[in-house]
């Protein structure tokens, strides 16, 4: 009887993870992107204009920057830094991509690695037209990250 009992859990659990494997991240809503703006017609290209991103710039201390990045074939996070030349000016920076599809928000928080001075590979998103990148100078340091390894989980 056992042994039926756990075939049948069994098959339950593979029914499940089929369904949530084929039906991707869609189910789950994590309500974290309601609050979010949606971009004027401006800020989505037309076919056959060109293309662009709005970049916001938090350095800090300083008054956050706006600027336009132009996009190319599949430019990606890490292009568009390079493009700005953010690379160079901050050592360490926290990245988030607000995205707009149609009437859904998205905002994707992306890992900056700044030992490799790049985009973690797998957050290294290809932009789109009409997404605003914000990028926030990050000043901890050598110290801090010392100190955050030794101090108990939170």
């Amino acid at each position: 009887m056992l042994n039926g009992d756990l075939q049948s859990f069994w098959r339950i659990g593979q029914t499940l993870a089929t369904v949530l494997l084929l039906s991707g991240c869609s189910v789950l809503d994590t309500g974290s992107g309601q609050n979010l703006p949606l971009p004027d017609a401006a800020a989505i290209a037309a076919p056959g204009a060109t293309a662009s991103i709005t970049m916001e710039i938090r350095p800090a201390g300083k008054k956050p920057q706006m600027t336009q990045v132009q996009l190319d074939n599949g430019t990606t996070i890490q292009q568009a830094l390079e493009k700005a030349n953010l690379t160079k000016r901050f050592r360490r920076m926290n990245i988030q991509l607000l995205r707009v599809a149609g009437e859904q928000r998205a905002k994707l928080d992306v890992k900056y690695e700044h030992t490799k001075t790049q985009v973690n590979p797998l957050y290294d998103y290809a932009l789109h037209p009409g997404d605003h990148l914000i990028v926030t100078q990050d000043t901890a340091t050598a110290l801090d990250d010392m100190l955050e390894s030794i101090s108990p989980l939170r």
